[in-house]
C-alpha cells in the first residue's frame, strides 16, 4: 500500500514532510561563520518529529500506509 504523505504531514509538528532545502539550510548556516561558536553537537532537524516519536509509532503505518517494498 502506497504511504499517504498529507495524512502523515498533517500529524507533524511542523504539519508538512521535510524537503531537501530544510537540510541544505542547515547546512549552510553550519559551514559558515555564523556558527563559529558550535562544536561537538547534533543537530536534529526533522520538524519535531523525534518529539512525537511515540505518537508516530502507535500505529501510524497502520493508519497512513507502510510505504511501497
Amino acid at each position: 500500500a502506497a504511504v499517504d504523505y498529507d495524512a502523515f504531514a498533517r500529524i507533524l509538528r511542523m504539519g508538512r514532510i521535510g524537503e531537501a532545502d530544510d537540510i541544505a539550510d542547515a547546512a549552510l548556516f553550519l559551514a559558515s561563520a555564523r556558527s563559529g561558536w558550535i562544536t561537538g553537537e547534533t543537530i536534529t532537524i526533522d520538524g519535531g518529529t523525534l518529539i512525537q516519536t511515540g505518537r508516530l509509532k502507535r500505529g501510524w503505518q497502520d493508519k497512513y500506509g507502510k510505504g511501497e517494498d
